[in-house]
């Protein structure tokens, strides 16, 4: 960052004290990140659970509505 600061969830963080993550933490993260991602995506095109996940998504305000808007914008440029 040019600023030398962090957005934390309590506000800005100094640059210096941004945690950082080594190679083993980084490595699990992205396994982490890639399982979820995963999850979400073959339950979202599940027959079963599918339609259930979207209606999920519409009704937890803001946020799953911009997730379900992206949902439906990338499915019909296909």
């Amino acid at each position: 960052m040019r600023s030398g600061r962090g957005l934390g969830t309590d506000g800005v963080i100094p640059w210096p004290k941004v945690p950082r993550l080594n190679n083993d933490e980084m490595r699990g993260l992205t396994i982490d990140v890639v399982n979820r991602t995963y999850r979400f995506i073959h339950t979202l095109f599940d027959e079963n659970t599918g339609g259930e996940l979207l209606l999920r998504l519409a009704q937890r305000g803001r946020t799953g509505r911009a997730v379900l808007l992206i949902i439906i914008v990338c499915s019909r440029n296909e």
